[in-house]
C-alpha cells in the first residue's frame, strides 16, 4: 500500500468494475506485486477479481492500471485486515528516509532494452495537464 493522492491511478471509467468513486472512503493505493493472506481469502480475491476483469473485456473495457486497478477496487470495497506499509514494497530507484524492507527493482539496471525512449518537455508537460484533466473530470 502506497498512501498517495486520491486522485492517481484509480479508475475512472464508472462503467469499468474497477471503479472507485471520488470522495468516498479511506484512499490508498495497493500495489499487486505483494499481496497474500489466508488460502481462502487470497482465492476469493483473487476469483473476485478474474470475475470482473473478464466482465470489463467483455464489455470492451480495460482498467487504467489493468489487474492492479481490480486489486485496488477489491481492497477499496473489503477493507483488508492487514495493510504493509510503504517500505515492503518501495521502488528501487525511489529516495527512502529509511531502510525499506523490500524493495521492487528497476528493470532497465537488469537488462537496458526495457528503457523506453526520450521523453521531451513538451510530451511531459502535456501529460500532467491530461492527468490533471481526468483528476478533475473524475470529481465532477
Amino acid at each position: 500500500m502506497f498512501n498517495i493522492p486520491p486522485y492517481y491511478p484509480y479508475e475512472r471509467n464508472k462503467k469499468s468494475t474497477a471503479y472507485i468513486p471520488p470522495l468516498k472512503g479511506n484512499y490508498h493505493y495497493y500495489m499487486g506485486g505483494v499481496n497474500g493472506g489466508t488460502s481462502d481469502s487470497f482465492l476469493k480475491m483473487i476469483e473476485i477479481c478474474a470475475r470482473n476483469i473478464k466482465e470489463d473485456y467483455n464489455n470492451g473495457i480495460i482498467a487504467c492500471v489493468h489487474d492492479e486497478s481490480h486489486i485496488n477496487h477489491y481492497f477499496h470495497s473489503t477493507n483488508p485486515d492487514i495493510v504493509l506499509k510503504n517500505e515492503y514494497c518501495w521502488p528501487e530507484e525511489w529516495p527512502c528516509e529509511s531502510m525499506p524492507k523490500m524493495i521492487f527493482r528497476d528493470k532497465i539496471k537488469i537488462d537496458p532494452s526495457f528503457k523506453k525512449k526520450p521523453v521531451s518537455t513538451l510530451a511531459r508537460l502535456w501529460r500532467v495537464i491530461l492527468r490533471t484533466k481526468k483528476a478533475i473530470g473524475w470529481y465532477i
